[in-house]
C-alpha cells in the first residue's frame, strides 16, 4: 500500500456537487463552469486540478502533490501542472500577476484564494453549447513563451518494465539470478535530520542505478520509474508494477564527513532479506563503499561484475567536493525542468572546475545541453548540439569506458543524418551499459529514422522493459511509428494518449494533426494547428525537416504534406 499520504481524487467525470467560485458556477460532472449566461467547457484534468484546490482552499497544494491526486501516479511532463493551471486561469479570467483565485507560490505550488460556496439547489439544466471537436475537448496547454523549434522530446525516456522472473532455488545466501534477472534500486532514505541532503541519498541511490546497468545478466529498472517508488511500502505492488524478482533498498545518513549507508537486497517473490549490510566510512570512501555494494549484490546473485579500471571510483573523481557538486547537479538533472537543468549544468561547471579530469561530470554535462535542446527549451540548438559533442570529446579522452559519453555522440550523430554513426555509437554505449533505458529508446528512434521500423519496435520494447512507468516519449514514439506506417488508428490513440501525460509537447500536437488528416478529421487536425501556432506564432513546414532526420525524403514529404492540410503554413 503506497504511503504517499495523498487522497484519492474523484474525477470530473463523477458526481460531485456543485459549487461557485468567484461568480463563476461550477459543475464537475459536466466539466462545465458558467458565469453572467457565457459558459466554458473545461478538459477533464482541468476540472479536476479545479475540483481538488476547491477542496483544499487556502492550503498550499504543490505540483508532486496534483500529480500523485489528479493524475493518480502516472507519470507526467514536468510543465503538465504548471500548464494545466495556465488554462484554469484562462478559463476564469484570472490573472497569475494579480490573482483573484489561483495564487502561485514559488517553489511551493498553488493556492486557491477564493471563496468556494456549495450551490444547494441544482438550477434547471443550462443550455449546453454545441460540443467542440475531439481535438478541442482535449485542449493542450503551452509553455508560456515560444522558442525555437528544436528536437524532438525524446528523452523523457527514462520509464519501462522488467522481465518477469523465475522462482529461485533454496534460502542459502548465493541465489543464482536467471538470464536478464531484474532488479530495481528503489530510492534510499535520507536518514540525516537536514532534507538539504537528499540530493546526496539520491545520487547515491542514482550511482548504483548506473553501476548495476552495466552487468549483462541484470536487467535493472530506470531511474525515473524506480523513483517514482519512493514512498511505497509493498514489495508486492513494486513487483507487480515493475516486473521485478529483486529490489535494494536502503538509508543514507550523512553527519559532517561521516556516511552511514544501510543496504538490503530482496527476494520481491517471497520477501526474503538475500543481504544486507551497514558501511561506515568517511566522505572519502563513499565511491569506495558504492564499489562494494554493487560488488556484493553481484556476488549473491552470483552473476558476473562488469569491470572498469578503478571500479566505481575510477570514473569519478579523487576530490570529495568535486563529487559532492557532481551529486547535486545529479539530483536536478533527475528532475527534467528547465529551470534545474541549469542548475544541474552549474553543479557539473563546477565539479569540472574542481577536478579538470571529472570525466563523468563532462559527459553529465553534455546530457544537460542536450536535454535543453530536446525540450525545447534552446533559442539556439545548433549551438547547443556542437558544445554537447565537444563536452563527449573531452569526457571520452579521459575515459572510453563511459556509456553516457557514446550516448551523447550518437544523439548528436542523428540529428546530422549520419545514421549509422549514431548505430555504432548506441551500438557501445549498450554494450557498456546494457540496462541503459535511454540508449535503447535513443537505438530504437534512429532505426526508425533510417528506415528500420521492423527493428525500432523492439529496441523500444527493451527500453519500455527497463523503465515500466511509460512516458509520454514512449507513447509518441509509438504513435510516430504506426503513422509512418499507415496505422492511423493505433497512431492516434498512442498519441492522444500522450498528450494527456505532456498537454505542453508541440511535437505530439504535430503528429497527432498529422494523423488526424490521414484519418479524414480534417477539423480536429486543423483545430490543433490553430492552437499550436497562436503560442507559437513562428512555426511552419520550412523549421520541421531538421527535427524530423529520416533517411527517406519520401516519409519527411508524406508527414509535411499531413500538416500543410492541417494548415500549418509554408
Amino acid at each position: 500500500m503506497s504511503t504517499t499520504g495523498h487522497e484519492e481524487p474523484k474525477t470530473a467525470g463523477e458526481d460531485i456537487r456543485r459549487f461557485r467560485i468567484a461568480g463563476w458556477a461550477v459543475e464537475p460532472a459536466t466539466s462545465r463552469i458558467s458565469r453572467d449566461g457565457h459558459e466554458v467547457a473545461l478538459e477533464p484534468k482541468v476540472m479536476d486540478v479545479l475540483v481538488y484546490l476547491s477542496r483544499h482552499k487556502g492550503r498550499v497544494v504543490g505540483r508532486e502533490e496534483l500529480e500523485a491526486s489528479v493524475w493518480a501516479g502516472r507519470v507526467v511532463s514536468y510543465d503538465a501542472v504548471t500548464n494545466v493551471i495556465i488554462k484554469l486561469r484562462r478559463a476564469l479570467g484570472d490573472d497569475s500577476r494579480h490573482p483573484q483565485i489561483i495564487e502561485t507560490l514559488s517553489k511551493k505550488g498553488y493556492r486557491l484564494i477564493a471563496d468556494v460556496e456549495p450551490i444547494p439547489e441544482r438550477p434547471p439544466a443550462m443550455a449546453r453549447p454545441a460540443p467542440p471537436p475531439a481535438a478541442a475537448r482535449r485542449d493542450p496547454l503551452y509553455r508560456k513563451k515560444p522558442v525555437a523549434w528544436a528536437l524532438p522530446g525524446l528523452l523523457t525516456l527514462a520509464l519501462v518494465v522488467a522481465w518477469w522472473l523465475q522462482t529461485s532455488g533454496n534460502g542459502e545466501r548465493a541465489v543464482r539470478a536467471p538470464g536478464g534477472a531484474s532488479i530495481v534500486v528503489l530510492p534510499f532514505a535520507n536518514l540525516a535530520a537536514d532534507p538539504g541532503q537528499d540530493y546526496f541519498s539520491n545520487g547515491i541511490t542514482e550511482d548504483l542505478i548506473t553501476e548495476l546497468s552495466r552487468i549483462p545478466a541484470l536487467s535493472v529498472i530506470a531511474r525515473g520509474s524506480a523513483f517514482a517508488y519512493r514512498s511505497e511500502d509493498s514489495l508486492e505492488r513494486v513487483r507487480d508494477e515493475l516486473g521485478v524478482r529483486y529490489a535494494v533498498r536502503g538509508s543514507v545518513r550523512r553527519e559532517g564527513a561521516r556516511v552511514r549507508v544501510n543496504a538490503q537486497l530482496i527476494d520481491t517473490v517471497d520477501g526474503r532479506h538475500l543481504w544486507a549490510e551497514r558501511y561506515d566510512a568517511t566522505l572519502e570512501d563513499t565511491l569506495a563503499l558504492q564499489s562494494s555494494i554493487t560488488r556484493e549484490i553481484a556476488e549473491v546473485l552470483e552473476v558476473r561484475l562488469a569491470t572498469h579500471p578503478g571500479g566505481v571510483a575510477g570514473k569519478y573523481t579523487a576530490s570529495v567536493e568535486a563529487y559532492d557538486h557532481f551529486l547535486r547537479g545529479l539530483d536536478h538533472y533527475g528532475r527534467r525542468s528547465p529551470d534545474d537543468m541549469g542548475s544541474a549544468k552549474a553543479y557539473y561547471e563546477r565539479a569540472i572546475a574542481l577536478d579538470p579530469r571529472f570525466a563523468r561530470a563532462y559527459a553529465n554535462l553534455g546530457l544537460t545541453h542536450l536535454q535543453q535542446v530536446i525540450g525545447g527549451w534552446d533559442e539556439d540548438p545548433q549551438t547547443s548540439l556542437d558544445r554537447a559533442q565537444a563536452l563527449a570529446r573531452q569526457a571520452l579522452d579521459l575515459d572510453e569506458e563511459l556509456a553516457e559519453v557514446h550516448f551523447v555522440n550518437a544523439f548528436v550523430a542523428l540529428f546530422r543524418r549520419d545514421h549509422e554513426g549514431a548505430i555504432r555509437e548506441l551500438d557501445r554505449a549498450l554494450a557498456l551499459r546494457p540496462s541503459y533505458a535511454d540508449a535503447h529508446g535513443l537505438l530504437s528512434y534512429v532505426l526508425y529514422f533510417a528506415g528500420r521500423p521492423e527493428q525500432a519496435r523492439p529496441a523500444l520494447d527493451r527500453a519500455t522493459r527497463l523503465n515500466p512507468r511509460v512516458p509520454s516519449a514512449y507513447l509518441m514514439m509509438r504513435g510516430e511509428f504506426d503513422l509512418v506506417q499507415a496505422r492511423y488508428p493505433d497512431a492516434i490513440a498512442a498519441l492522444e494518449q500522450a498528450l494527456e501525460i505532456s498537454p505542453a509537447h508541440p511535437r505530439i500536437q504535430l503528429l497527432l494533426a498529422a494523423a488526424y488528416v490521414r484519418a479524414d478529421r480534417i477539423s480536429d487536425a486543423r483545430w490543433m494547428i490553430e492552437q499550436l501556432t497562436l503560442l507559437y506564432p513562428g512555426m511552419s513546414l520550412s523549421r520541421l525537416p531538421v527535427t524530423f532526420p529520416f533517411k527517406d525524403p519520401a516519409h519527411l514529404d508524406h508527414l509535411l504534406d499531413g500538416l500543410r492540410k492541417a494548415g500549418l503554413p509554408d
